[in-house]
């Protein structure tokens, strides 16, 4: 009998076996082919457009393949993957040509949060020509390579690899697999040791949606005020999918605690901005739905602090952008992170458009969708990288206006001056600006 089964990796480990139909929302996935409960052959594809083709042994089934797989997929180099006993962590693998000849052997060994750590490179004839010892840490970077080759084998220092070592069968970063009530984890969008962000998918009404949760380790639980924004509710705030404690197949001692909010229908504003800057009148207009958004539910003397481009979402349409959505939850979680001494790098927000004031949040957003850039950061510092680090701060300079005149005053008044304008103040002169009512 002939099944098929859905993993998020090509090793198949148990806690990596997914339902098919999360599939097209995990950045990499192996679809595998069973013959009477054995896996027989699988396809890994990643969103990036990687694919490899792996046919699966155990020690005591060790059959050729080659005229199998030639018949099913033509000339496609492949690998020959063999199976571990369970609890072993260690995978041989072949690699094949099209000819179905061993151009290498590797022998992977993965610690215990699936990640490399060492691996053994064999010739066609058998002989060991290298050996490659990774320094991995759980949420999937490498941060150190040494490598012994043959003939001498000294131990040489390669420091960190710009390319992740055999992503087909290594494990999903932590906490992906993990879960929040209904939703599972399969994407790490930014974290450090004590909060995160991360897409997830769930089941809501028989429909898997994607979404985003927010994770941080909180003492207490949410502070009050961070409560007050994350039970808020409004048509153009984004829908919560779950809330509770991380449960995962391989817990680090700590507990994760946060909530989990569906992605708004249209685009983020910095999607949008990545493929080009706004027409002004169309982002005041934006600025005007927002307005409306912060009037409805900013609790007094609390501000939402979600207005950043990875937040706000929108749809764009003849050059008209109307609001879909804000994700709100995830700036008050992380408000209320206890991080101890911990340097929370990186950041959980790539962009540095955060604000406690939501008046110069919303200047901020109209600033960056006119000009593609940042009011405090030049363009090469607009999104903050993994390497971030404390002295990123130090480029933190004013940044000149290049956008037009008529929008400098207000913009400029809310994000710089030392007293800044009202709301109701500030969208009008936005308005005036742009010459729309």
């Amino acid at each position: 009998m002939t099944t098929v089964r859905f993993f998020s990796t090509a090793a198949l480990r148990p806690h990596e076996e997914v339902d098919g139909e999360t599939v097209r929302w995990l950045p990499a996935w192996s679809v595998v082919e069973y013959e009477d409960g054995r896996p027989l052959v699988g396809t890994w594809q990643s969103k990036a457009g990687a694919r490899r083709t792996c046919w699966y042994r155990t020690a005591d089934r060790r059959s050729d393949v080659h005229a199998l797989h030639a018949e099913r997929f033509g000339d496609e180099p492949y690998w020959v993957v063999t199976l571990p006993p369970a609890g072993d962590r260690h995978f041989d693998v072949e690699e094949r040509d099209i000819d179905g000849a061993v151009v290498a052997r590797r022998v992977w060994t993965f610690d215990r949060d699936a990640m490399p750590a060492v691996e053994d490179e064999f010739d066609a004839a058998g002989a060991l020509r290298c050996r490659r010892r990774y320094q991995c840490i759980a949420w999937g970077a490498v941060i150190g390579l040494e490598e012994e080759r043959a003939p001498a084998f000294r131990t040489v220092e390669l420091g960190r690899p710009s390319v992740f070592p055999i992503p087909e069968l290594a494990g999903e970063p932590y906490p992906c697999g993990g879960r929040v009530g209904a939703a599972r984890i399969v994407e790490v969008i930014s974290q450090n040791v004590c909060q995160g962000r991360y897409g997830v998918v769930a089941k809501v009404d028989g429909v898997w949606r994607g979404g985003v949760a927010t994770l941080a380790v909180m003492r207490g639980g949410l502070a009050a005020a961070a409560r007050r924004i994350v039970g808020l509710s409004d048509p153009m705030l984004a829908s919560e999918l779950a809330r509770g404690l991380l449960e995962h197949p391989r817990q680090q001692g700590r507990a994760f605690e946060g909530v989990v909010e569906a992605y708004p229908d249209g685009e983020s504003i910095e999607a949008i901005v990545a493929r080009g800057r706004v027409a002004p009148a169309a982002a005041v207009a934006l600025a005007v739905q927002i307005a409306g958004v912060l009037r409805r539910v900013t609790p007094v003397g609390q501000a939402l602090g979600a207005i950043r481009p990875e937040l706000v979402y929108a749809r764009p349409a003849g050059g008209v952008l109307s609001l879909t959505g804000i994700m709100h939850r995830g700036p008050a979680v992380a408000d209320s992170v206890y991080a101890g001494e911990a340097v929370l790098v990186p950041p959980l927000f790539p962009t540095d458009f955060g604000s406690r004031d939501d008046v110069a949040g919303l200047a901020q957003l109209v600033w960056y969708m006119v000009t593609g850039g940042h009011p405090w950061y030049g363009a090469k510092d607009v999104r903050w990288q993994v390497a971030w680090d404390d002295f990123q701060e130090q480029r933190r300079q004013r940044q000149a206006w290049t956008g037009p005149a008529a929008l400098a005053g207000p913009l400029e008044e809310a994000i710089f001056a030392e007293e800044r304008p009202d709301l109701d103040r500030f969208v009008a002169e936005l308005q005036t600006a742009v010459g729309v009512g």
